[in-house]
């Protein structure tokens, strides 16, 4: 009870501590307040949270790295996608698809780290295709689709990768975390368009720009970034 507690009282502070630089607030905390918001929709839980923030900060690459813990990960996230399967409401059913379109993004993130490409393919499709019943997290789509442009680059195919890579970039705006992704399609796009004939089975192949996405002032700087690259 008292954990319980403990958690309540500081999702609801969460919102207090939103910083903004040179008057603009941080994407991660802005993401950060609509979580601890929807904890309290939630009945006081959220899917994974810890596994999602993994994701978000690139960690999963590193996990790859290491079979057994790659092994783990995956089936931690596989116990919990099967638990909200057998009873979806445990969270509140208004979020159903927003929670199970997560988990079958980190699932297929996770498989294509694994080298199972056609599982992974499955799981992200899946996300896509609940589109139209998310209910709030509409960046899960996006993302899911720059996974896929990341899985077909692995498999050689560069036109299916652009393919994705294109719609992810035309067709989604404004979302939780769009500059983010933005940055991350294009150090791929750049990194296709070198025509680069070397194979990889590493994310983190595609650029070694997308490492500094893990610094939170990149975000600030991401727009002036992104202009000088053009020039």
């Amino acid at each position: 009870m008292f954990i319980t507690h403990y958690s309540c009282v500081h999702c609801s502070d969460v919102p207090k501590y939103k910083q903004r630089i040179a008057g603009k607030s941080l994407p991660m905390e802005k993401f950060a307040v609509k979580r601890s918001q929807r904890f309290t929709n939630q009945n006081n839980r959220l899917f994974m949270p810890a596994i999602e923030l993994l994701y978000l900060w690139n960690l999963f690459n590193v996990f790859g790295k290491r079979k057994s813990l790659c092994d783990n990960l995956y089936r931690l996230i596989d116990k919990n996608t099967k638990d909200l399967e057998k009873n979806p409401g445990q969270y509140s059913s208004e979020y159903e698809y927003d929670n199970k379109a997560l988990g079958c993004l980190l699932k297929g993130v996770c498989l294509r780290i694994m080298n199972s490409p056609l599982h992974a393919e499955e799981c992200l499709k899946s996300v896509i295709s609940m589109e139209k019943k998310i209910k709030e997290d509409r960046f899960l789509v996006p993302y899911a689709h720059v996974e896929l442009a990341f899985l077909y680059k692995t498999k050689g195919n560069p036109e299916k990768a652009a393919y994705y890579l294109d719609i992810a970039k035309k067709n989604y705006s404004g979302y939780s975390l769009e500059t983010r992704l933005h940055f991350q399609i294009h150090c791929a796009w750049s990194t296709l368009n070198e025509h680069n004939t070397t194979t990889t089975t590493d994310h983190n192949d595609l650029t070694p720009i997308c490492k500094i996405i893990n610094s939170p002032s990149s975000y600030l700087e991401c727009g002036d970034f992104l202009k000088k690259k053009r020039l």
